[in-house]
């Protein structure tokens, strides 16, 4: 895998930051639609981080690989829950998808080791 998922997950908020310096409209704008679109429904919260986990595998885009992957785990989905919706993305993409997907194993792999350094 050429995309460093550490990286990407310690690097995440400071670059944010930086852009709404450099970008404030746009950042803003943005973020009022993730709002608009994430916001609870007909389908949760969960729900939707997963469809947008299998949109990001069909992209590809690994950055979004990588947040939605962490966004559907801090929205209660289960390891199981998104390794289906991996299995869909894989289905209805091939081998994008397919190719993709160890991108969510290593960012699962991150977190559940952030989660056990916090612990000590």
């Amino acid at each position: 895998m050429c995309f460093d998922s550490q990286q990407f997950v310690d690097d995440s908020q400071k670059y944010v930051y930086e852009m709404k310096q450099e970008m404030p409209e746009t950042v803003d704008s943005f973020y009022s639609l993730f709002r608009s679109a994430m916001s609870n429904g007909a389908l949760s919260f969960k729900e939707k981080e997963l469809i947008a986990l299998g949109i990001s595998l069909s992209m590809p885009c690994a950055p979004s690989v990588v947040d939605h992957t962490k966004k559907a785990l801090a929205a209660g989905a289960t390891k199981q829950e998104v390794i289906e919706a991996c299995s869909v993305a894989i289905f209805m993409t091939g081998n994008i998808g397919f190719n993709h997907t160890p991108l969510v194993m290593k960012t699962i792999e991150i977190i559940n080791e952030n989660k056990k350094q916090v612990k000590k």
